[in-house]
């Protein structure tokens, strides 16, 4: 469990002081010239919670070969600013030694949040070999497609573990994974897995009607989106001679693509115009979009969303609560804190509920009327 700790901001501020005076009795108005612009909360933020990291390395239970690195700085409502670390022991990466910390705009701290429990201390020399540590990975996916090379690693569990991480990628009980294993660098033994993969207006759509997507000019890529895109299975955007795209039947893969790309459209307006967001990501980013799973199904693979069709195979599964579901996992992926770990436990439990609310969120903010997909609280 990831634990916060609040912290007086007045105590840890970064204080501006402004100094005013007003004009002389008699004197003649001028127009005052511009003020300044003020300093980047996101770079305020990060100067406060670097010197907080320094002044209390208890607190984030640092080790003597722990190297604390900074990772980036996500905006949110009300100045909020969220600074994210990641560590390294002894040189080697640390899964679940990542945390937080909270500051207001002006480099107030208010929170910290942290999973790891103790300072770590572990020797770093495996005793199986990483080869070893792949056959057993591979063995945990029934169609293997692609697998990493074990990355030697340290587990934040107790006072450390040494494992092997492996990525393998392939299909397992006729569903898509992308699974992260990881092996015991001392007894070979899979201690811990988790899955990336997540169950999951002259363009026609199937959900929405006639939309106006605004994409280039041949491509059905967001040109105002910085990495949205949709295609088909093999990751390119579709193309075509012209910027109108889909028919409006709900079996035609452009069409979806429409749905799918409306859709992402307007949960990325709303991250921004009720939370405060920049982007999917939170710096300004987004994913591909994919059409055409040959499964009744859709899902997050931590690098793009897939959609696929219903029972029936006569609509696609790109209605809005669904493609703000699978978009709802990146945004949890990408937000400081939160990431892809474990389906059975309290962090996996979360990302599956901020999918529906992403969800539910995108429906009403649209606010269609029922012809269309108006706002309601299922998913699917």
């Amino acid at each position: 469990m990831r634990h916060q700790t609040a912290i007086g901001a007045a105590a840890l501020s970064v204080g501006l002081a402004v100094a005013m005076s007003s004009p002389a009795s008699g004197a003649t108005p001028s127009t005052a010239p511009a003020a300044p612009a003020g300093p980047d909360p996101r770079t305020v933020a990060a100067a406060s919670a670097d010197r907080l990291v320094a002044a209390k390395p208890a607190e984030f239970k640092k080790a003597p070969k722990d190297r604390i690195v900074r990772r980036g700085v996500t905006s949110g409502l009300r100045g909020l600013q969220y600074v994210a670390y990641e560590r390294t022991y002894d040189g080697l990466p640390v899964y679940g030694g990542d945390f937080v910390v909270t500051t207001n705009a002006t480099g107030g701290v208010l929170s910290t949040s942290v999973d790891q429990t103790r300072t770590l201390d572990v020797a770093t020399k495996a005793s199986v070999g990483a080869a070893q540590a792949a056959a057993t990975s591979r063995a945990r996916v029934s169609k293997v497609e692609t697998a990493s090379t074990p990355r030697l690693m340290v587990l934040a569990e107790g006072s450390g573990r040494l494992v092997y991480e492996t990525v393998v990628t392939g299909t397992q009980k006729k569903a898509p994974t992308k699974l992260h294993v990881f092996v015991d660098a001392g007894t070979g033994k899979v201690v811990k897995t988790y899955d990336e993969v997540r169950d999951a207006a002259d363009d026609r759509s199937y959900y929405h009607g006639t939309v106006d997507l605004s994409t280039a000019a041949t491509s059905m890529t967001d040109p105002q989106r910085s990495g949205v895109r949709c295609g088909g299975q093999n990751g390119s955007a579709y193309t075509g001679t012209d910027s109108a795209w889909g028919s409006g039947s709900g079996t035609d893969l452009e069409t979806a693509c429409v749905d799918a790309l409306y859709a992402v459209q307007k949960e990325w307006d709303m991250l921004g115009s009720w939370l405060g967001r920049n982007g999917i990501n939170g710096s300004g980013g987004g994913f591909p979009l994919r059409v055409g799973l040959s499964d009744v199904n859709a899902y997050w693979n931590g690098s793009y969303t897939n959609f696929g069709h219903n029972q029936a195979g006569t609509r696609q599964a790109t209605s809005v609560d669904v493609v703000g579901h699978e978009n709802g996992h990146a945004v949890f992926t990408t937000t400081p804190g939160g990431d892809s770990g474990g389906s059975g436990n309290e962090k996996g439990g979360m990302n599956e509920s901020a999918g529906d609310i992403f969800g539910t969120l995108t429906e009403h903010y649209m606010n269609e009327p029922s012809a269309y997909d108006p706002p309601d609280y299922l998913i699917g």
